[in-house]
C-alpha cells in the first residue's frame, strides 16, 4: 500500500480500510491510540505528505480524512519539537515566492510557529526568521511583504512581517 505514489494514496482502497481499522483500534483502545501519520510521514516525508494532504482537502470525498491527517502531522511535529523553520520547508512555502503569505498553508503554518513558540519559550522563532532562511533578506522578503500589501487578506501580515523587518 505504502509503495504506491503519494497523490494516490488517499483513494487507495486497501489505505481506506486501513484508516477504517486505525480508528476502531482507537475508539476500542484509547489507551493505546495509535496515529496514522507516523507511518505514512516516515515513508513519503512531511512535505510531500503535506501536498498531497491540502490538495485531498479541496476533493469532497477526501476533505475530512485529509483534515483529520493534517491535524495529526501538525500534532506530531509539535511533539517532535520541528521547528517552525523546518514546517516552513515541509509546506513548501519556500517554493511560493512572493505569494507566500498568500498560500492556503500559510495560516496553518503561522498557526503551528504560534503553537511552537508557546511550547518552546526559549526556541522562540518569528515569521522573519523562516522566511528570511529561505527567502532574500532585501529582495525576497522586501517583494513578499509589497505582494501582500495589495491583497486586503494578506496586508495585515504584511504589516507584521514589515515590523520584524525593522
Amino acid at each position: 500500500m505504502l509503495d504506491e505514489k503519494v497523490d494516490d494514496l488517499l483513494t487507495n482502497p486497501q489505505f481506506v480500510a486501513w484508516t477504517k481499522y486505525i480508528n476502531h483500534f482507537n475508539v476500542k483502545y484509547p489507551r493505546k491510540e495509535t496515529s496514522m501519520v507516523f507511518p505514512i510521514a516516515a515513508h513519503y516525508g512531511d512535505d510531500a505528505l503535506f501536498g498531497v494532504l491540502e490538495a485531498a482537502k479541496k476533493v469532497e470525498s477526501t476533505k475530512e480524512l485529509a483534515s483529520k491527517l493534517q491535524a495529526e502531522q501538525i500534532k506530531k511535529l509539535l511533539s517532535s519539537n520541528e521547528s517552525p523553520t523546518y514546517v516552513f520547508k515541509a509546506f513548501n512555502l519556500d517554493e511560493t515566492g512572493d505569494t507566500a503569505l498568500d498560500s492556503p498553508l500559510f495560516k496553518t503554518w503561522l498557526n503551528y510557529m504560534k503553537s511552537f513558540n508557546d511550547q518552546n519559550p526559549r526556541k522562540k522563532e518569528s515569521m522573519l526568521t523562516s522566511i528570511h532562511r529561505y527567502y532574500d533578506q532585501d529582495n525576497g522578503v522586501a517583494k513578499i511583504v509589497d505582494e501582500a500589501m495589495k491583497n486586503p487578506r494578506t496586508e495585515t501580515l504584511a504589516k507584521e512581517l514589515q515590523a520584524e523587518r525593522l
